[in-house]
């Protein structure tokens, strides 16, 4: 059993004989000290997709879901499931689009990342905090504007648009970090 306090993003629980993975917590903190903080979930059952919000007061306990997490191999994506390989067994596991989220933009083929089984099924993926891609797209950059810290709009290979730096080229490899989907240098 876990408490409210202890929910977070991609954290998998039992509530109404349903399995869910949490997409986002949000909590009010009371005017009052005597008034306990209440949590607002918004989950998603891995089953059927379906999303719902509820409410916990901070004291409320819920069933905590063991996970398996095993390194798996990104293999492709038909536009609705993205299929992984387990590393071990070669076995192939799919992740409905909505359940990878944000993961797409960083996605590439054959990147090694790590998914958390539940009774045969995929419900959570991890990417590594930073990759590697190459970017497709970007005008050219102006010359003269020095004054701060200037950006110009980019598309990598996976399609993702995000904010480079002036010297950034076409084809140019970069680092970005997949928890914010920002720049960090060339690569």
């Amino acid at each position: 059993m876990i408490q409210a306090t202890e929910l977070r993003p991609n954290k998998v629980i039992k509530l109404d004989n349903n399995i869910y993975i949490v997409t986002k917590v949000s909590f009010n903190q009371p005017k009052e000290a005597r008034t306990e903080v209440i949590y607002r979930v918004r989950l998603q059952n891995i089953y059927t997709g379906a999303s719902l919000e509820r409410s916990f007061k901070s004291s409320e306990k819920l069933e905590d879901v063991y996970l398996e997490v095993r390194k798996m191999q990104y293999l492709y994506n038909d536009g609705e499931n993205y299929t992984f390989m387990d590393n071990e067994t070669f076995e192939q596991y799919e992740l409905d689009k909505n359940l990878i989220g944000d993961a797409k933009n960083f996605l590439t083929e054959n990147m090694e990342v790590v998914i958390c089984v539940y009774e045969g099924k995929a419900v959570t993926i991890t990417l590594p905090t930073s990759v590697i891609l190459t970017v497709t797209y970007t005008e050219p950059g102006v010359r003269g504007d020095t004054t701060g810290k200037v950006t110009k709009p980019a598309t990598l290979e996976t399609g993702h648009t995000l904010q480079v730096p002036l010297f950034v080229d076409i084809d140019t490899k970069i680092k970005v970090d997949t928890r914010t989907g920002e720049y960090i240098s060339r690569a």
